[in-house]
Formats: structure tokens, sequence, C-alpha cells
């Protein structure tokens, strides 16, 4: 009898450790090939954790079989009532994918419909998740760049010297001789960009920062 007993308890022993190897295993798989989920910090500029973001904990039910990634994403996007920022070149339109389950969370939905593509999700301030191609330890954060050019709205003539601010924030610029100004390193997301010229009424315009776009 005790022999059996320790028989059974090999067995459930060898199963227990296996079932922890493959869960293991599953764990690497996704640290390595799913994305990442990150943020900008306002105070170093550079990526960090974002993986504990409320919008991420949001519950979705998905029942995808072979739809475009940019399908599902605009599934997740809807149910939970979230925005997403990418390139088409991020997100290639022959990519297919397949996801069946019932309340599962945002971060774990786009693990299913993005492993293996090289990606990270950037957590933005406006409740927007933006895209971004995987970067090495060190690598300067996932930005964008805005430019225009700020002219008199009835002569089109240039305007040399006027002030362009992104609304709260402390990023400016000032326009050239050709009335052009840049804004570079800008963090993905939507903004309201505003001109500002001696004597002219100030203009505004609202802009959305794709990764690794001038807009």
């Amino acid at each position: 009898m005790r022999c059996h007993w320790y028989v059974r308890w090999g067995l459930a022993l060898m199963w227990s450790v296996s079932a922890v190897s493959a869960l293991s295993s599953q764990a690497v798989e996704l640290a390595t090939r799913g994305p990442r989920f990150l943020a900008v910090s306002p105070r170093t500029g550079k990526p960090v954790d974002a993986s504990a973001a409320a919008v991420l904990q949001r519950r979705v039910s998905l029942d995808l079989t072979s739809v475009p990634v940019g399908t599902a994403l605009t599934e997740i996007g809807r149910q939970a009532g979230l925005a997403f920022l990418y390139s088409d070149q991020l997100v290639p339109r022959e990519r297919r994918v397949s996801v069946e389950a019932k309340n599962l969370t945002v971060a774990a939905a786009l693990t299913e419909v993005l492993i293996g593509m090289g990606l990270d999700v950037l957590v933005l301030p406006e409740g927007q998740l933006a895209l971004a191609r995987k970067r090495e330890e060190g690598q300067p954060a996932a930005v964008g760049s805005i430019v225009g050019r700020v002219t008199d709205a009835k002569t089109r003539t240039a305007l040399v010297g006027a002030t362009v601010v992104i609304e709260g924030g402390s990023r400016t610029a000032a326009t050239g001789n050709d009335g052009r100004y840049r804004i570079a390193d800008v963090a993905p997301g939507t903004y309201t960009v505003r001109a500002r010229y001696i004597g002219y009424a100030p203009g505004a315009v609202s802009v959305t920062v794709g990764v690794d776009q001038e807009v």
C-alpha cells in the first residue's frame, strides 16, 4: 500500500514539475515575443513600465477568427473605450489573428493579438494607446515631431518669429524666415498647437502625433 502511495506521489510530483516548466516557458515567450506596456516619463523622457495602468485593466470579450490585426484592435478599442495610434507600416494589413476568450483584460487581449510582431504598447495621458516598434534598453523613447508654417490668413505671407506652443506643456518653437517651425521629441498623442504673433489673433489646430512620425 505504501509503495502505491509513493508511486502516486512521485507521479504527482512529476506532473507538478512539468506544469511549472510549461508555465515558465509560456512566461518567457510572452516576455520576449509579447508587447511591453510602457509610458514616457514626463520627468526624464524615458520609457517606464505602465503594465499596471488602469486602462489596461479594462475588460473585453473577443470572438475573432482569422481577422486582420487592425480589425482586432478596433474591436478591443470599441469595447474598452480606447483609441489606438499606429501606422500601416507597423501593422501589416495581411497579418491575421484569432482570439476567442471572455473577460480578458485589455493587456491580455493585446498580448494575444500582438505577440510575435515586435511591437510595444505606449500608454498615453489622454487614454489613448500607441503602438511602437520594440526598442532596446537605453534607446530613446518612441516619439514624433510637429512641423508647420505660420502665415497671414489673407495674404499667405510668412510670419517670422511667431511663437508656437503645445497647450498644456512647455514645448515651444519660433518660426523662421519662411514661417516654418518644428517641435521635436513629442510623445505620441493628440495635442492642441497654438500660434501667437503680435498684432494677430492666436490660431490653433489639433494634431495627432504618431510614433516616429512627423505631422
